[in-house]
């Protein structure tokens, strides 16, 4: 008799199965979405020299210290120029924001703290304190210094970051690359197909393919294919072509017409998992052949994407360098359930919300596997491990719709 896996079971031996990312050297500017093999270090100090951060005066601060100084005006400095004045004891220079301090300068004071008497004469009308609009020279980081940590998921502000700091390219996880199978004959793929009798329109393809291109996955194939043992492994082998990963949903239970167990088997050596006691989607297998990673879904669209969402994209994640499980949030569950007792791992899904800094979680909605249009008004996923949750419980939570 075929083991059935308790949910954490089924999940450590899921992630298992994943091998070690390669790295590879990208330019940062294409970055973005990559995980980090190494962390980046500066290369420069920034700023690179001390700089205004107001329009002003670089002023000596003895010079400031009392109300009403009068300072001779010796010159100006611009962005993006080397001043090569210096700065005096009774000197001022016109600076402009973002401008390199002069030698001999200290302090910058404001214009609207100045009175201009003429070109060459200012007046400071208030005391000023040392350092005042001055950036010091590496305030923000210096040379040689981790600005971004290993396993940081690159987004625009760290790339942004980077090239302030004069990085040009990063050492970063490999990708893989992932093919999608939908089994059942009776799933049309395009929808301005008319059904026939008996027909549905397949979507799981659908929700696969924008998670992993959200995640930065690229798609190499997408296969419908009968209930069929010859064309559901054809598919397969074909997508072992190009992909890491291949995504097979339907057909995945003990079924008449439920071969890909069998093919995946057959193909693998043996199952690593078959069957989960989880709710919805106990239907699940995984399997390795080769250096490839099969994952067998439910056809059952609510079905599957609970099972991609927990077992399935987490495992694709870590292939990316993410250090993602299947539930790393958590919230307290606003009213109580009560429900059928059972020995499998409900998941349900839920709409959460933060209020007064406690993020509060509403699992009211349809709960069907046959049903998807609760997933439009929801945003999360909770683990249930009883049948009986009292309001305020905290429970385990994976976020998604999160955009």
């Amino acid at each position: 008799m075929d083991r059935v896996y308790l949910f954490d079971e089924a999940w450590d031996v899921a992630k298992s199965l994943v091998p070690s990312p390669a790295i590879e050297e990208v330019e940062l500017e294409f970055a973005q979405g990559r995980v980090l093999a190494a962390d980046v270090k500066a290369r420069i100090n920034v700023p690179p020299f001390a700089r205004a951060m107001m329009d002003g005066f670089a002023v000596q601060s003895g010079d400031v210290a009392q109300e009403n100084a009068r300072l001779t005006v010796i010159g100006s400095a611009a962005a993006g120029e080397w001043c090569r004045l210096k700065v005096e004891p009774g000197q001022a220079v016109r600076i402009m924001t973002g401008a390199a301090v002069p030698e001999g300068a200290d302090t910058v004071v404001r214009f609207e703290w100045c009175q201009e008497v003429s070109p060459k004469e200012v007046v400071v009308l208030k005391s000023v304190r040392y350092s005042e609009s001055v950036q010091p020279e590496g305030e923000d980081g210096r040379k040689g210094s981790v600005i971004l940590r290993r396993g940081t998921v690159l987004k625009a502000t760290d790339i942004a970051l980077g090239r302030t700091f004069g990085v040009s390219s990063a050492t970063v996880f490999k990708r893989p690359a992932a093919a999608i199978v939908v089994t059942g004959s009776e799933l049309v793929q395009d929808v301005h197909q008319p059904l026939a009798p008996g027909q549905i329109y397949g979507t799981n393809d659908s929700f696969l393919k924008g998670a992993l291109v959200e995640d930065g996955i690229e798609v190499t194939g997408v296969y419908y294919v009968r209930d069929d043992p010859a064309e559901i492994e054809q598919a397969i082998v074909q997508s072992m072509e190009k992909a890491n990963f291949i995504l097979l949903t339907g057909g995945a239970s003990a079924g008449d017409f439920d071969f890909v167990p069998n093919v995946l088997s057959k193909l693998s050596g043996g199952l690593a998992v078959k069957k989960v006691l989880m709710r919805p989607g106990s239907p699940f297998a995984a399997a390795k052949i080769g250096d490839h990673i099969a994952f067998a879904m439910s056809g059952n669209p609510a079905a599957g994407f609970v099972q991609f969402e927990t077992l399935v994209r987490p495992v694709i994640r870590r292939a990316c360098g993410w250090n993602d499980t299947p539930f790393q949030a958590s919230g307290k569950l606003a009213h109580d359930l009560e429900l059928k007792p059972i020995k499998h791992v409900r998941i349900f899904r839920a709409k959460a919300v933060v209020v007064d800094g406690e993020v509060l979680v509403d699992a009211r909605v349809s709960q069907s596997s046959g049903v998807m249009s609760s997933f439009a008004e929801t945003n999360c996923l909770i683990r249930l491990d009883s049948s009986s949750v009292a309001k305020g419980t905290v429970v385990a939570l994976r976020w998604f719709n999160t955009f």
